[in-house]
């Protein structure tokens, strides 16, 4: 039995073993056999009886009037583990270092297959950055709801069981397209900065804003919505070049 607060009365007998789980668990009436109980408060009046053994979990021992519990007792205290100022740093610092993995893997792996996608994202997130947007609202509430769809009919299952997992690629490559548009576009309006180095630097910067608190759930809501409008617009408009007047990111020239 769980709940916030379990109350047996002076007038309640149950003749089974019971398991007990709550904030604060208070017990008049009569147990006829074995208890079980996880509380952070355990309250046991002299009018209560245990036939059983009593084991309980709680934040501190219980006051059990004398001849109450009729078989063994055995307490042991909750202990809640806190979170060390040094934990908490590493915790951060092990976030950090895997999101910068991923999008350096995610950008040499775009680089390898297709030299025209960070030219045409960081035009999508210059010029567009509202389209973008749209777009990927779009895409993240409708994608699941076509999905779910295609599941219901027989002849386009499979697709339905293809989209499942593409979409959840979607969502995990979302931030890594964010960054790597940002610094395609700092790149192209900034001589002298290399994108290999921006895009470290701007995963950075948007893994620190993404950690603010109240403001990071935003940026983290609209940098995916970028991501994902940035990736559905590559992907429809293919080999398409960019538009006049914007000047593309410079290929560095190999010696």
């Amino acid at each position: 039995m769980c709940g916030k607060t379990i109350n047996f009365g002076d007038k309640s007998v149950i003749d089974y073993d019971v398991f007990l789980a709550a904030e604060k668990i208070s017990v008049q009436g009569n147990l006829g056999r074995n208890a079980f109980i996880y509380s952070g408060i355990l309250e046991l009046s002299d009018t209560a009886t245990v036939t059983g053994n009593l084991a309980y979990e709680a934040n501190e021992q219980a006051t059990i009037p004398e001849d109450v519990v009729k078989g063994r007792v055995d307490f042991k205290k909750i202990v809640e583990e806190k979170e060390t100022t040094a934990d908490l740093v590493l915790r951060y610092i092990k976030d950090l270092v895997q999101s910068l993995i991923f999008t350096i893997v995610v950008f040499i792996i775009i680089s390898l297959m297709s030299k025209k996608f960070v030219y045409k994202s960081q035009e999508l997130i210059g010029k567009h950055p509202l389209r973008s947007i749209g777009l990927g609202l779009f895409g993240l509430i409708f994608i699941p709801i076509i999905t779910v769809m295609l599941l219901l009919f027989v002849p386009t299952t499979n697709v339905g069981i293809a989209m499942i997992p593409a979409y959840i690629l979607l969502i995990m490559l979302a931030n890594s397209i964010t960054s790597i548009a940002f610094s395609g576009m700092l790149c192209s309006r900034s001589k002298g900065m290399k994108l290999w180095v921006l895009v470290p630097l701007i995963t950075i910067a948007l893994w620190a804003l993404e950690s603010i608190p109240y403001i990071g759930v935003f940026v983290s809501f609209a940098s995916i919505l970028l991501g994902i409008g940035i990736l559905i617009q590559c992907v429809f408009t293919g080999n398409k070049t960019i538009s006049k007047g914007e000047e593309p990111v410079k290929e560095e020239k190999k010696d």
